[in-house]
């Protein structure tokens, strides 16, 4: 379905009653408005020229400033939904002004793969983040890929913490 073509921002509820559930009610820690990455509805909509549609879905946050917190770690904090089928994989980067693009996480829906990570409904992530020096802003990227009709990656209450200076 078109509305599914890559990351969504959607109700929970409306997404849950649109895809028959199938197991989406069982993100209890999404609630409101929530961004899913669903390749399973979107194969429902055929391309173009009737083929099968791949999901690379890319979602980017605007730049977030740096400057207000202390030297040191961040921890990127989110609410999930990763119920995946094979293949598909998760990623996440940060995006430093100063620095360049690091990968802050990756999850394979691919058994015995080294970044391998289970389905889980509705789980809270905790990722710590080093910048770089003299970092002065972040945009995080969140990306699912290698996907075709393998189900869905949903988020809630992303959030970047880090300590005020003072």
């Amino acid at each position: 379905m078109d509305e599914w073509r890559s990351w969504s921002f959607s109700i929970k509820d409306f997404w849950v009653t649109a895809s028959g559930d199938q197991g989406r009610s069982g993100f209890a820690l999404g609630d409101g408005v929530i961004a899913v990455a669903d390749s399973d509805e979107w194969h429902d909509a055929p391309t173009e020229r009737g083929e099968e549609g791949g999901v690379l879905a890319v979602m980017t946050t605007p730049a977030i400033d740096l400057r207000p917190a202390a030297r040191g770690p961040l921890l990127l904090a989110f609410d999930s939904s990763w119920v995946p089928d094979e293949p598909m994989v998760a990623r996440v980067f940060a995006e430093f002004d100063r620095g360049g693009r690091v990968p802050v996480l990756e999850w394979s829906s691919i058994q015995g793969s080294a970044t391998y990570k289970a389905a889980g409904s509705s789980e809270r992530v905790r990722i710590p983040i080093d910048p770089p020096a003299r970092a002065r802003s972040v945009r995080l990227v969140f990306q699912l890929g290698e996907s075709n009709n393998d189900w869905y990656w949903a988020l809630d209450d992303v959030r970047l913490l880090g300590t005020a200076r003072r």
